[in-house]
């Protein structure tokens, strides 16, 4: 999940080496007894350079339910970290009632991205009411199709969009200002994969886990063999299209775009059933074969 990735990278740079015994705790405010929050604190190693503390469901520390979170944080050493997971809006976190203590630690608070296409939808469309931008609910379904389920994504291209366009978004201003760039990026890694460029493998490493980037690169991809085979039969292609046909016929044979194809194939049916957190990850290992096969190995 998006969240989750966060929290590595987070954890990573703050331990900034192997985590050491004793020197990291989980829980979850959600499913363990109260008791146990106290247990995971006092679990934390006296004698560890850097130490934190992850709780999931922080949503759910209520103080109904933990009376003395908020003493319990002002009482934490300055030198562990306190990482939030929650599936709710920043709005229900923000008000709870130990967040000015937590915040006053400079711990970090993450969101997971919706789990399906309603879910972001409606997420789009709170973002926007809490940000008084007026979009038409088509251009909600336009967003996430064209985006994905995304939050940062989607809060950048939402903002970018609504200060481009008056009166409100709606559907043209999303194919006008969103769907180009969009398709635009996709080409850019289909171009550096028919190049054999390793420009690819940093364009893949820009996809998101739950964006639709891996999903428009495979169409891009398709695209570019398609036209090459349109070349080889003589049929007519725009000039554009027919320099990148001819530059890629020289190094995807035919044999070469069979391979290819059947590792589009692969990634396809792989994004459908995996995990949302390990997408990237598929279209990374993809792009190193694709990048294989094209130099022959």
């Amino acid at each position: 999940m998006w969240a989750g990735e966060v929290r590595k990278r987070l954890l990573r740079e703050h331990f900034d080496g192997p985590v050491e015994p004793g020197a990291l705790a989980f829980f979850n405010a959600g499913a363990d007894d109260p008791a146990a929050l106290e247990n995971s604190l006092e679990s934390l190693s006296l004698f560890s350079r850097r130490r934190a503390v992850v709780i999931y469901e922080a949503e759910k520390l209520t103080k109904k339910r933990f009376p003395d979170f908020a003493e319990r944080l002002k009482d934490l050493e300055e030198d562990i970290l306190v990482v939030l997971l929650t599936e709710k809006s920043e709005r229900e976190l923000s008000g709870l009632e130990w967040v000015e203590a937590l915040a006053r630690r400079g711990a970090a608070a993450f969101f997971p991205a919706p789990r399906n296409d309603r879910a972001a939808e409606e997420w789009v469309a709170g973002f926007c009411a809490r940000r008084k931008i007026r979009i038409e609910r088509a251009a909600v379904r336009k967003i996430v199709e064209e985006i994905g389920h995304e939050p940062w994504e989607l809060a950048a291209e939402i903002l970018k969009t609504a200060f481009a366009v008056e009166g409100g978004i709606h559907v043209r201003d999303v194919q006008e200002y969103i769907e180009p760039h969009r398709k635009r990026g996709a080409f850019e890694w289909a171009e550096a994969v028919m190049a054999g460029s390793d420009r690819a493998l940093s364009l893949a490493a820009q996809a998101t886990n739950y964006g639709q980037e891996c999903e428009k690169a495979i169409g891009a991809l398709f695209f570019l063999f398609s036209n090459i085979e349109r070349l080889e039969a003589r049929q007519g292609l725009p000039q554009w299209q027919r320099r990148s046909a001819e530059s890629g016929r020289r190094s995807w044979t035919k044999e070469r775009r069979r391979k290819g194809r059947a590792v589009l194939w692969e990634l396809d049916l792989t994004l459908k059933r995996c995990p949302s957190e390990f997408r990237q990850a598929y279209f990374d290992l993809t792009t190193a074969k694709l990048l294989e096969i094209v130099h022959g190995a």
